[in-house]
């Protein structure tokens, strides 16, 4: 039968140590209070490298939790503190935290409020886009290249040095004004021949106003000589020269400023 060994020391604690043997030896403690300090070879719960815990009253191991001296792995690990949603980061001293301004619904990964400090966005660390509550960057290995403001304005640096508000053409045509057709245009609807160098361009989606900007470039016959200036702008008819949704057009020959038929009209717009 294993014995128990009962032995003291000079700081008062009385240890009792099980006999290294096979078996299991049961200690029954009196209900007085005291420390037991046992020494010896305790059976373990659970399985190997599953870290132990209380369960109950009674000592045991999960798979959900193993440690192999050097990793913890913890499955389904759940922080009472964090909030559905957000993205996790070490915080103050390491700890776990989260904020409302960065989450994360398992596709987008939303920004809002964001203050960045200086330097932060380059060509070392980042590249793609940055979307904000209204606004949008796209950044390269060049550093800044496109954006979108609150606004609404679209601005982008192609070579010019410095990112800048783009005023793109917002509406063009090639038209054959011997044939009426268009040879090709975009954000045109269709354009009427009204009579002999009278045209009325016609814009599909139409400008915000009619403070926009055109330019005119014809050529009268087929050998290749344009006419361009003030002869070939729009000429007022009225008040209904252009609009919001059309630019009317009177072409006409350099020589002798008459209304001439257009072999080729070119128009851009711009606003």
């Amino acid at each position: 039968m294993a014995s128990v060994v009962i032995a003291g020391d000079v700081s008062g604690t009385c240890t009792l140590q099980a006999a290294n043997a096979a078996g299991t030896t049961v200690l029954s403690l009196p209900t007085t209070s005291g420390t037991l300090v046992s020494s010896g070879s305790v059976p373990a719960a659970g399985s190997t490298t599953q870290v132990q815990y209380n369960n109950a009253g009674v000592l045991t191991g999960s798979a959900n939790m193993v440690f192999n001296g050097t990793t913890l792995t913890v499955n389904d690990l759940t922080d009472s503190s964090l909030t559905s949603g957000r993205v996790v980061y070490a915080g103050t001293a390491g700890n776990l935290t989260n904020n409302a301004g960065l989450t994360y619904d398992g596709t987008n990964l939303t920004t809002t409020g964001r203050t960045l400090a200086a330097g932060f966005f380059n060509s070392t660390n980042v590249t793609g886009w940055l979307v904000g509550a209204t606004t949008a960057d796209l950044y390269t290995n060049n550093g800044l290249v496109m954006s979108t403001t609150s606004a609404g304005l679209f601005q982008m640096n192609s070579g010019y040095g410095s990112v800048a508000t783009a005023y793109g053409c917002r509406a063009w045509i090639n038209y054959n004004g011997t044939g009426s057709s268009i040879r090709g245009s975009g954000n045109i609807s269709s354009a009427t021949n009204n009579g002999v160098g009278d045209i009325t361009i016609n814009f599909a989606n139409a400008m915000p106003d009619a403070n926009f900007s055109w330019a005119i470039t014809q050529q009268l016959n087929g050998t290749g000589n344009a006419d361009t200036g003030a002869s070939s702008t729009a000429r007022t008819l009225g008040t209904s020269a252009w609009g919001a949704s059309f630019l009317r057009i009177l072409t006409m020959s350099n020589t002798n400023l008459s209304q001439e038929t257009p072999l080729v009209l070119s128009v851009q717009v711009f606003r």
